[in-house]
């Protein structure tokens, strides 16, 4: 390029006769002989610089990542959600019963089970698919004050949550249905939570850990883990399943009969009063036809 700006810029001084012409060939040439040192001074002593800036930035960052990643894969964490709301947004419990294996098992240590067993369209649809369902929960009488500043945890959600638990139960047991329910109380107060279930398009154990800092959904963290042969998975997986084991049975459910009743619940009211409301419901129907 340097040589060819030469050229244009000797031809125009010493062959060529027209004024104009010779202004345009000088003009071009000390233009390319300009444009070439310049990008050559650019590429040689500031491009170069800022390029190694950027490369060695970008290395680093993709390092971090790689080391995260790697480290998340090895622990077995597969997603982690800032929000209760962001976690139920991909994984609702609809979602979960119905991906789950027949006869499969659904495991839910936690403090009140509020969130969870208002649920009971989903829980019910799992029942007549023959899920079992193992949860545990704080007993509502002895709540520790630390676990009510810690987690804004009050006895009025773990009542709801029976409430909602002993109407299901009555339908369970209206319908015989051939699935299975067992509420345990835990007597050590946690402050986190976990649901473990399986999914039957991947084969794959899966555990949500909940962390609980208030009350409201944003204030809760989820971390879902591969429980198989990760790390952390397993480990919180252990830990949860020996609280499960070491909690107190109160209900036991099984194929249309409450085998265990601690809590002396009584269905045949509940029951008569499903019933009224049906037909009460049936009534208004045939009323309005």
């Amino acid at each position: 390029m340097v040589l060819v700006g030469i050229i244009l810029v000797l031809v125009g001084n010493k062959y060529v006769k027209n004024v104009v012409v010779q202004n345009l060939l000088q003009f071009t040439g000390i233009t390319i002989i300009g444009i070439f040192f310049i990008s050559l001074i650019y590429e040689a002593l500031v491009a170069e610089k800022h390029f190694k800036a950027v490369i060695g930035l970008l290395r680093s960052e993709l390092t971090k990542m790689d080391s995260i990643q790697s480290k998340c894969l090895k622990l077995g964490i597969r997603d982690i959600f800032e929000t209760m709301s962001d976690f139920r947004a991909k994984f609702p419990f609809m979602r979960v019963v119905a991906e789950s294996p027949k006869n499969g098992e659904i495991v839910c240590v936690a403090k009140s089970l509020f969130n969870l067993l208002n649920k009971t369209d989903e829980m019910k649809r799992g029942l007549k698919e023959g899920l079992s369902f193992k949860f545990v929960c704080s007993n509502p009488s002895t709540i520790h004050p630390i676990t009510k500043e810690l987690c804004s945890l009050y006895s009025t959600d773990i009542e709801s949550a029976l409430e909602a638990l002993r109407n299901l139960l009555a339908w369970a047991i209206k319908n015989k249905a051939k699935g299975s329910i067992e509420l345990r109380y835990n007597s050590i107060e946690m402050p986190n939570s976990a649901m473990i279930f399986r999914s039957r398009n991947d084969d794959k154990e899966l555990l949500a850990w909940d962390l609980t800092f208030g009350r409201d959904d944003i204030d809760k963290k989820i971390l879902v883990l591969e429980v198989g042969d990760h790390l952390l998975g397993l480990d919180l997986k252990t830990r949860f399943i020996k609280v499960l084991n070491n909690s107190i049975l109160q209900i036991k459910y099984v194929n249309g009969r409450v085998r265990v009743n601690k809590l002396r619940w009584s269905f045949d009211r509940i029951q008569d009063n499903e019933d009224k409301k049906e037909k009460e419901k049936a009534a208004d129907f045939e009323l309005e036809c």
